[in-house]
């Protein structure tokens, strides 16, 4: 297992991708979420353009948060109207990957399809959808 310290990133160990795990504040609950940085190698380096976006990730988390849980709750709207639950009971964040080009998505649990899961991008385009859809 190859195992390396990022300045951006911090430690993290080669699992078919750069991963980690992080404790995070997203809608409102702490989570301990996967972190994986895209790489086809593990002597593949990670990418400016994922370290800067995981900065970001980093910084606007706040937003990041807000804004998922507001696109995931007009996804469960327009496709599970006659639901009762919160948005926070039915989708729990799992893991971010940080692809090459610096993009990312955040991966959901999601009660209504355990098979599929959910995906949310904010960047370049806001989306959420099946977890296909993303990778």
């Amino acid at each position: 297992m190859n195992i390396i310290k990022d300045p951006s990133f911090g430690e993290m160990k080669y699992e078919h991708s750069w991963t980690k795990i992080q404790e995070i504040t997203f809608w409102g609950k702490s989570h301990s979420l996967k972190i994986k940085v895209k790489a086809h190698k593990n002597n593949c380096e990670i990418t400016q353009k994922q370290k800067d976006s995981y900065e970001q990730f980093n910084k606007n988390i706040e937003y990041i948060s807000k804004r998922s849980l507001e696109l995931v709750n007009e996804y469960i709207k327009n496709f599970y109207k006659y639901t009762e639950l919160q948005p926070e009971d039915i989708v729990t964040p799992q893991s971010v990957i940080f692809k090459q080009d610096g993009t990312y998505v955040i991966l959901c649990n999601f009660i209504y399809d355990e098979e599929h899961g959910l995906g949310i991008t904010l960047s370049p385009i806001e989306q959420v959808g099946v977890q296909d859809i993303f990778l």
